[in-house]
């Protein structure tokens, strides 16, 4: 009997030791009172879905190259100004909690824009051109993240954090000129469709991409939380969705 006491405790006392101090706050092996769902225990993996709004460093980069099309000669005045893209997209993510604090992860996603402008001139009495614009744009990413909660207050936590990854991205630009053009046949007049050419552009790159989320906020229970996110890189301006954590 005082062998098996004295292996009990060698067991016990080390892990009650543990339970007092450890940073991945398990529950207390003698609190049987406390419910469940009050209990400090971490998950230690979580997953996530989210949509995106707005990408800053995108839509900066797409300026630039209207500014570079517009010298060549490939927007007309009326258009100098560029096309105001608006990206979207959704993406996934994956966190281990190291601790209470710290998580360490990785996200992957798809950003899209499309969007078109149309522009006239009048060539003469009897003829006017249009230019219509396209643009379609595309970005995939994958960065890994590395996030610290510096606030928590019951179901709610208010968090930071960086991402550093790669990203590949694809523009295409599209100039159409058509119009009409009038004439006079035995005083009647008559008018037609002339298409032009259709000139492109199309660029593709892998850049080093990043995400910086100076405020985060996630409300929610120990399982499933809601969060919402306002940063600036390749992941968008806004980010909002739902994680499950395990």
């Amino acid at each position: 009997m005082k062998r098996i006491l004295f292996l009990l405790s060698l067991v016990l006392i080390p892990l009650l030791s543990y339970a007092q101090s450890s940073d991945y706050d398990i529950p207390r092996l003698w609190n049987y009172n406390a419910s469940f769902n009050n209990a400090p225990f971490i998950c230690h993996h979580q997953v996530g879905v989210y949509v995106s709004g707005g990408n800053a460093v995108t839509e900066m980069y797409w300026q630039d190259k209207i500014d570079e099309l517009y010298k060549v000669g490939m927007y007309d005045e009326d258009s100098s100004c560029g096309l105001p893209l608006h990206f979207v997209g959704w993406g996934v993510e994956y966190y281990f909690n190291r601790d209470s604090r710290w998580k360490f992860g990785v996200s992957g996603g798809r950003e899209f824009a499309f969007q078109e402008m149309t522009g006239g001139y009048v060539v003469s009495e009897t003829n006017k051109l249009y230019h219509k614009y396209y643009v379609d744009a595309e970005l995939w990413y994958v960065i890994p993240t590395v996030r610290y909660d510096w606030l928590k207050r019951s179901h709610l936590k208010f968090y930071s954090s960086a991402s550093v990854g790669l990203a590949r991205i694809r523009y295409e630009h599209k100039n159409k000129v058509f119009g009409t053009l009038a004439s006079y046949l035995f005083d009647e007049l008559i008018i037609g469709d002339q298409i032009g050419e259709t000139e492109k552009w199309t660029d593709h790159s892998t850049v080093c991409a990043y995400q910086a989320v100076p405020f985060g906020c996630e409300l929610g229970n120990r399982w499933f939380n809601y969060f919402i996110e306002f940063g600036y890189g390749y992941k968008g301006k806004i980010i909002t969705g739902i994680r499950y954590s395990f």
